[in-house]
C-alpha cells in the first residue's frame, strides 16, 4: 500500500505554519513593573539583553502539526494497493493438466472456463458469450499489472472475433491434442436439435393446443407434457397444478396476471420462459429484442433479459382471429427460432496463429480517498490543541 498525494498543490498551504511561529514570537508576558527602593542603586542604562524565547512548546507544536495536516488535507492524500504479484496457469478445457510441472509458490492452476475454477474441480460448459477469447479478456481485466498468465490451449479452437490484444505478455503454449472447442452453427438456431417444451396453462386461456403441436412437429419427443419422461406427440398439456419437467429447456406459462414465483426463480437461474399475452412482466430498464413479427412487421413475439434467463411473451392472444399466423405451415419453424438462443459467429482459429499481442490499456484501479480519516484526525488534533489552550489560562500562564 503506497501513499500518494492526488492534488500536491495543496502542500503550498504549508507556509501557514509560519503564522503560530510569529504569533509565539511576539507574545510579551503581561508583567507590571514596580518601584523598589534597592533599585536607585543600580545603574541608569544597563547592557540590553536580547534573548530568543519560546513558551509554551506542547501548545506551539499542536497547531503546528494541525496545521500540517489540514495542508495535507488538501493535498487530497490516498492510497494505492500494491500486491505481490502471482503467476496464473490456464488451461482449456480438454487439455490433459498431467504433464504441468509442479506448481510454484503461489501460483494460481485453473481452467479456462467460465468462474476460473481450479484444476481440481470440472470446469463448467462455456455458454455462448464465454468463448476462450472472451474470457480471456475477462481475466486481464481483472489482474493486476504485475501478474504474468501462462495459456495452454490446444492447437485449434473457437474464436469469437479477431486477434486477441491484452494489456500483458501471455506465454501462449499450443498443445497437440485432439479436443476442439466447437464452433457456433453457421446454419442458425433452427438447425440444431430440437428444443424440449413444457406447457402449462390455467383456465381460460386458450391456445395451449397450439404450442403443443408446434412442439410436436420439432420432434417426436419435443412436447413434454408430464412431469417425468416424455409422452407422444398429441398428448394435451398440463394445468397449472403439475410440476414442471426437469428436462424441458423452455417451459411455457399460458396464463394472466403474474408470474408464478418458481418461474421466475427458474428464468433468473438461466432458463428460458415463453408467457402468454396476458402476463405480467417483471419491472425493468431493459428495451424488449423482437424475436418474430408479421409479414406487416408487427411484433409476435418480444423477447426480455431477467437475471441469467429470459423471458419471451406473446403480444397478442393466442386465437386465430388475433394472430394468424398460428394457422400457417410454418408456425413451428418460427416459433423454434423465437426461442432457441441467439448463438455468436464463431470459426475455428489456429493457436499457433491466435497469440495474443500486447499493448492494450491496463485497468488501473482508483486509488482510495482517505481525506474522510484524515479529517476526523484533524478534528481530533483541533480538541485536543483547544484543551492545552484552556488549561493553559486556568493556569494563569502567560
Amino acid at each position: 500500500m503506497n501513499l500518494v498525494l492526488l492534488a500536491p498543490l495543496g502542500l503550498a498551504a504549508l507556509a501557514a505554519l509560519l503564522v503560530p511561529l510569529l504569533l509565539h514570537l511576539r507574545r510579551r508576558d503581561e508583567r507590571r513593573p514596580v518601584d523598589f527602593a534597592a533599585l536607585r542603586w543600580l545603574r541608569q542604562h544597563p547592557r540590553p539583553r536580547f534573548r530568543l524565547r519560546m513558551e509554551e512548546w506542547p501548545l506551539l507544536l499542536l497547531r503546528l502539526l494541525l496545521l500540517a495536516l489540514l495542508a495535507l488535507w488538501l493535498a487530497r492524500p490516498a492510497t494505492t494497493a500494491v500486491e505481490a504479484s502471482r503467476h496464473w496457469t490456464l488451461l482449456v478445457p480438454g487439455v490433459d493438466p498431467a504433464p504441468l510441472l509442479p506448481p510454484r509458490e503461489g501460483e494460481q492452476r485453473r481452467w479456462l472456463a467460465p468462474g476460473f475454477p481450479p484444476l481440481q474441480q470440472a470446469p463448467a460448459p462455456a455458454d455462448g458469450h464465454a468463448s476462450l477469447p472472451s474470457l480471456l479478456r475477462q481475466l486481464d481485466a481483472d489482474l493486476p499489472a504485475g501478474d504474468t498468465v501462462s495459456v495452454f490451449v490446444p492447437a485449434r479452437f473457437a474464436a469469437d472475433g479477431g486477434l486477441l490484444q491484452l494489456s500483458r505478455e501471455v506465454d501462449w503454449r499450443v498443445v497437440r491434442t485432439p479436443a476442439v472447442l466447437p464452433a457456433a452453427d453457421p446454419a442458425g438456431p433452427a438447425s440444431g436439435p430440437a428444443l424440449r417444451l413444457a406447457v402449462r396453462h390455467a383456465g381460460g386461456v386458450p391456445g395451449a393446443h397450439y404450442l403443443h403441436a408446434a412442439a410436436a412437429a420439432w420432434s417426436d419427443e419435443a412436447a413434454l407434457p408430464a412431469a417425468t419422461g416424455a409422452t407422444p406427440p398429441g398428448a394435451a398439456v398440463d394445468d397449472v397444478q403439475s410440476p414442471w419437467p426437469v428436462d424441458a429447456q423452455v417451459r411455457a406459462w399460458l396464463g394472466e396476471g403474474a408470474m408464478p414465483s418458481a418461474l421466475q426463480d427458474w428464468v433468473a437461474q438461466g432458463g428460458t420462459a415463453l408467457l402468454a399475452s396476458g402476463v405480467d412482466l417483471p419491472s425493468t430498464d431493459a428495451v424488449p429484442l423482437v424475436r418474430w413479427q408479421d409479414a406487416d412487421g408487427l411484433p409476435l413475439i418480444a423477447e426480455l433479459p431477467s437475471g441469467r434467463g429470459r423471458i419471451l411473451r406473446f403480444t397478442r392472444g393466442l386465437t386465430a382471429q388475433a394472430m394468424p399466423a398460428l394457422l400457417e405451415a410454418d408456425f413451428p419453424q418460427h416459433l423454434h427460432e423465437a426461442l432457441a438462443p441467439a448463438s455468436p459467429a464463431a470459426s475455428i482459429a489456429d493457436a499457433g496463429a491466435y497469440r495474443p499481442a500486447a499493448g492494450a490499456s491496463a485497468f488501473v484501479p482508483p486509488p482510495r480517498d482517505l481525506r474522510p480519516w484524515w479529517a476526523l484526525a484533524v478534528a481530533a488534533l483541533f480538541l485536543l490543541e483547544r484543551w492545552f489552550a484552556s488549561a493553559r489560562r486556568r493556569g494563569g500562564t502567560a
